[in-house]
């Protein structure tokens, strides 16, 4: 949609707003339009991840049907791509996000109506931040699925040895480990449109992808997952196993909704103790 012609001021703003969700399809599901919004803006996956987290906690708070959720989606964009050390100019978040709503529009002229916007924008970037209780930190589950995936390779590679396994079999266990690992890693991206990265542990969250990725490969007894996932993370029994896989699941099937999600442990247990059985 173009700005309208002689729309200024308060009914500009306003004539914005109640077009926004309508025209993303934003409304509970601000996820999809934050990555789109993210990709566009040439801002890294973690980055994108944790604009996203922000949505969700933002979501769990009393303030989240006050405003405007588009509004909320691009200040969100634009206070983690801050917090994360790869800022964008507001100009560009907020005219990223408009024509993503309003594809084919030209770019928004610096006028009245373009200013009450970015005002906009600057106020809902605040409120928000005091709904999250300024607190802007997210701990990602990627780095953890890399450490676990070290580990694993280690520990079976001291197992072919013990077995005098032959090289072509070791080669092809480091390779369903690689292909493991990038499945997972995939999936824990597809996981931030859903609550799983925000009510479950981080390294429950990239041990249980991980097992997931094993299984959809049929791999999952060739890597010993069985030992491995609980001596790496004690809290991933296979009950836990199977409810993230559920859950991730869910994710591509569109029904990823907070009725859905089952509990799962909320503290990392990732100690040297809790790893002694693969080291």
């Amino acid at each position: 949609m173009a700005e309208p012609e002689g729309s200024t001021g308060a009914g500009a703003l306003a004539l914005v707003l109640s077009s926004l969700g309508d025209t993303a399809g934003v409304s509970g599901a601000g996820h999809g339009f934050i990555r789109e919004v993210g990709l566009k803006l040439g801002l890294p996956q973690l980055v994108i991840g944790a604009a996203m987290v922000l949505y969700h906690r933002f979501n769990a708070s009393p303030s989240a049907g006050l405003l405007d959720e588009s509004l909320v989606c691009v200040a969100l964009v634009y206070l983690a791509a801050k917090s994360h050390e790869n800022p964008r100019d507001l100009r560009d978040v907020i005219t990223t996000g408009f024509r993503a709503l309003h594809p084919g529009t030209p770019v928004l002229r610096i006028d009245e109506f373009y200013r009450d916007l970015r005002e906009s924008v600057i106020n809902c970037e605040l409120l928000a931040l005091r709904a999250l209780g300024f607190d802007t930190s997210v701990t990602h589950p990627h780095p953890m699925l890399l450490h676990f995936a070290e580990l694993l390779e280690e520990y079976l590679e001291r197992n072919t040895r013990n077995l005098s396994a032959s090289k072509s079999h070791t080669k092809t266990v480091k390779y369903f480990v690689g292909r493991a690992v990038g499945l997972g890693w995939c999936m824990l991206n597809d996981s931030y449109h859903s609550l799983l990265v925000v009510d479950t542990a981080p390294d429950v969250l990239a041990v249980g992808a991980m097992c997931f990725a094993a299984r959809v490969l049929d791999v999952y007894d060739l890597l010993q997952l069985d030992v491995a996932a609980p001596a790496f993370c004690p809290t991933l029994t296979l009950e836990v196993q199977l409810t993230v896989a559920q859950r991730l699941s869910r994710v591509y099937s569109g029904t990823a909704g907070p009725a859905q999600a089952p509990h799962l442990p909320t503290t990392p247990e990732m100690t040297a103790a809790s790893i002694t059985g693969i080291k």
